[in-house]
């Protein structure tokens, strides 16, 4: 799809957007919010399941989880690896030389479990950390641009509000000006 059959796709749907505000568009301050209302509905219907499912997931431990197993595992391919190492080139051990091979194969396998299970949690806390702030950075933009839009909103009425005082003083102003040359014209000319 082209970049302008995007763009005429967005202005439609946005024209739609307005159009369907139910609003004959005489107050403002009425239209904004009932805009701004849609948009945020619009918002929460297409995201608001994702964004509950990512807050689910943040008390999730994946990595953790599956760690233990799979250093588990790794233990054992690496204990085969070794036995048929043995056994293919021949190679006979004494007692003593099993018995420490055995402790050693433990003591490797203890610090294979713990450092991946810490190094798991150490990266799922990383993860729901980023999550998290991914998340507060989202919710910050949207409220923040919702918030900055009623602010605009608002100094702008206020603002229409202003001029119009000041017009209807001006007007008023006017009016006795007019007056007054009008009154000191007939007390000149003597009407």
């Amino acid at each position: 799809m082209s970049v302008l059959t995007e763009m005429k796709n967005h202005m439609v749907e946005m024209k739609q957007r307005v159009s369907n505000t139910g609003d004959d568009f005489s107050d403002p301050q009425k239209t904004y919010a009932t805009i701004t209302r849609n948009e945020y509905e619009d918002f929460v219907k297409q995201f608001g399941g994702y964004e509950d499912s990512l807050i689910a997931s943040v008390t999730e431990t994946p990595a953790e989880d599956t760690a233990r197993e799979d250093s588990i595992a790794a233990s054992e391919r690496q204990k085969a690896i070794q036995k048929r190492n043995l056994e293919r080139y021949g190679t006979e051990l004494t007692v003593a030389e099993r018995s420490e091979m055995g402790r050693s194969y433990q003591r490797g396998r203890q610090l294979d479990i713990a450092g991946t299970t810490n190094d798991a949690r150490i990266a799922d806390i990383e993860r729901t950390t980023n999550l998290r702030n991914t998340l507060a950075n989202i919710a910050s933009g949207v409220y923040g641009g919702a918030i900055q839009g009623l602010g605009n909103a608002s100094s702008n009425a206020a603002s229409r509000q202003q001029a119009y005082k000041q017009a209807r003083a001006q007007n008023k102003a006017n009016t006795i000006s007019t007056i007054g040359t009008i009154a000191g014209a007939a007390l000149m000319f003597g009407i």
